[in-house]
């Protein structure tokens, strides 16, 4: 998926559609959505953080507007697959966060912390749209890094600095 991603270099242009496994065991969880970050984040992060085992259906977006599209709720993304064991896909990125942050024992225990974790997601949500992080944009995308390198040395996506190294502008995290 990654090299297939990296060679097409457009989004838009994308043709893949795969699944990709993620933890130990049996996949608990299936998120389809296209080969960005954008609202399937926060998604992955509590995924994460619980520790679950699931998948992601990488749906490419000329494989979206050529059919799959019209397999989503509301012909929106990101989906929760047979989300309820009953063949159900779920929409909406608040619908599943919150579904699954009550799934994966994350929601909070009483009202208050109910409304201190929906607090931290809206902020979180704001955060990563207005940092440009979840956006395939001009400065964000594998196509924009690697066609941004004078050097030429990117040829592939093993060759990027990964995420982690790469020069920040100030020591705050990367949330912040």
């Amino acid at each position: 998926v990654a090299r297939g991603l990296w060679v097409t270099k457009d989004l838009f242009k994308t043709e893949e559609h795969a699944l990709i496994r993620c933890g130990e065991g049996e996949p608990r969880f299936r998120l389809a959505y296209m080969p960005i970050r954008n609202r399937g984040e926060i998604i992955r992060l509590i995924l994460e953080e619980a520790k679950v085992p699931y998948e992601v259906e990488v749906m490419g977006f000329e494989n979206w507007k050529n059919g799959l599209k019209a397999t989503t709720p509301h012909g929106k993304c990101p989906v929760l697959r047979n989300y309820d064991g009953r063949g159900n896909d779920l929409g909406q990125e608040g619908a599943i966060t919150r579904f699954l942050a009550e799934e994966c024992g994350l929601a909070g225990e009483t009202s208050a912390e109910r409304a201190n974790l929906d607090s931290l997601y809206c902020l979180w949500f704001s955060t990563f749209r207005n940092l440009g992080v979840s956006h395939d944009g001009e400065h964000f995308s594998v196509a924009a890094l690697r066609d941004g390198d004078p050097s030429g040395r990117l040829q592939s996506a093993g060759d990027a600095t990964r995420y982690q190294d790469m020069f920040r502008q100030n020591d705050l995290s990367r949330i912040e």
